[in-house]
């Protein structure tokens, strides 16, 4: 009777410590957010939507010639190297297109700077940075690709929590 129950406790502390494991590798996954549910600009499943977004995008679109297949394959590449910046005070000195439609954002959609969060690709074998414009609006979160797609093309994609 004593091995059984000293069999039972150690296969126990096995459970435990398995299980400990494996929360603090699923809590990695997840990065703070504010107060409206906006992730950071690290976030495991912000990536995972804009990987998906934009490999979708590509299908849809193909390159036309062989310098913007490889200029696609880098974007794909870099897609983990985004930081934040300020969106208060973001002017058109550093991005004139991305401040234009932050402008636009906010006034069409009646959105304050906490309802925004902007990310900038830091790669720097990229010509043009991509930034993220991640906002709440109407009880969802939508990501807004900016200096991707063609200057005429809004490329906008809704936030999901995958897994």
């Amino acid at each position: 009777m004593p091995m059984i129950i000293s069999s039972f406790r150690y296969t126990l502390y096995l459970l435990i410590f398995f299980m400990c494991l494996t929360s603090v590798a699923h809590a990695s996954v997840f990065s703070e957010k504010n107060e409206q549910g906006i992730p950071l600009c690290d976030d495991y499943y912000l990536m995972m939507n804009v990987s998906d977004g934009i490999k979708e995008y590509q299908k849809n679109n193909p390159p036309y010639n062989i310098i913007e297949l490889r200029k696609q394959k880098l974007v794909l590449k870099n897609l983990n190297n985004f930081s934040e910046v300020p969106v208060t005070g973001f002017s058109q000195h550093d991005d004139f297109e991305v401040a234009r439609d932050l402008v636009a954002l906010k006034i069409n959609n009646s959105l304050s700077d906490d309802n925004i969060r902007l990310c900038k690709n830091s790669a720097e074998n990229q010509e043009i940075p991509i930034y993220l414009m991640i906002y709440y609006l109407n009880y969802e979160i939508f990501i807004k690709i900016l200096n991707f797609a063609p200057a005429h093309e809004e490329f906008v994609i809704k936030y999901q929590q995958l897994g």
